[in-house]
């Protein structure tokens, strides 16, 4: 799969999954020959993800490249120009100056160590398209901010799914293994979904009488009017 997918790289091809199983010489039409191409590119994930976190994060490559990055200040005016948008719309979802940089230095990082993986025959290639359109997914190598919205639609989706879970456990009468309330649960689940997915801010619960605020100051707020520790 990796020679696979350099080879397809190599022709600037975005390829869907059936063009995967024609380059590894696979019948797209057999269920078992496509099973067999998601394997081999999860596992091809797996070999990127083990090799950023172990080899590159967690060596002095990594501390070296961080601190060159983060001294280009050139590099990174030119980005807020050139990439406008983007950096607009972190600013309107709130983001620090701060963290907007961090996020721009791990893109840079993010690009050497791509340029470096791809030598060694490392590669991620990631599906995107049309959700229930089969044809329109297409395999392709994300920057680093394609990856990240991708992360963000698995989350959504992964998150519904635990969510329906508890709808059902809540609806059948069923518990949870931890004893927890399946309502504190759900609404646990939906808050975790809403600041994964939709840029929402996490509710903070308050842990005597279980009421949800959406600040920390409104929970604070609550305690000293009505929960005060006696002196």
């Amino acid at each position: 799969m990796n020679e696979a997918v350099a080879r397809l790289l190599t022709r600037g091809i975005e390829p869907t999954k059936r063009e995967i199983c024609d380059e590894v010489g696979l019948d797209y039409d057999n269920a078992d020959d496509r099973a067999r191409v998601s394997n081999a590119l999860h596992k091809l994930k797996e070999s990127f993800d083990y090799a950023w976190r172990e080899v590159y994060v967690g060596t002095g490559a990594f501390t070296k490249d961080h601190r060159e990055v983060s001294a280009d200040t050139i590099s990174y005016e030119k980005w807020m120009k050139e990439d406008g948008e983007l950096y607009r719309l972190l600013q309107q979802l709130g983001t620090a100056e701060s963290e907007i940089h961090e996020f721009w230095i791990h893109s840079k990082l993010w690009e050497r160590f791509v340029a470096v993986a791809n030598q060694w025959n490392i590669y991620i290639f990631v599906a995107y398209g049309q959700p229930f359109v089969a044809d329109s997914w297409k395999y392709k190598q994300p920057s680093y901010w394609d990856y990240a919205v991708k992360q963000i639609e698995i989350a959504r989706n992964l998150g519904k799914g635990v969510i329906t879970i508890l709808e059902r456990h809540r609806d059948l009468g069923m518990m949870l293994i931890s004893g927890e309330s399946v309502e504190l649960a759900l609404q646990s689940a939906r808050d975790t979904l809403l600041l994964v997915a939709d840029g929402a801010p996490m509710r903070h619960r308050c842990e005597l009488c279980n009421t949800m605020f959406r600040t920390q100051r409104e929970l604070v707020e609550h305690w000293q009017q009505n929960h005060t520790l006696p002196p």
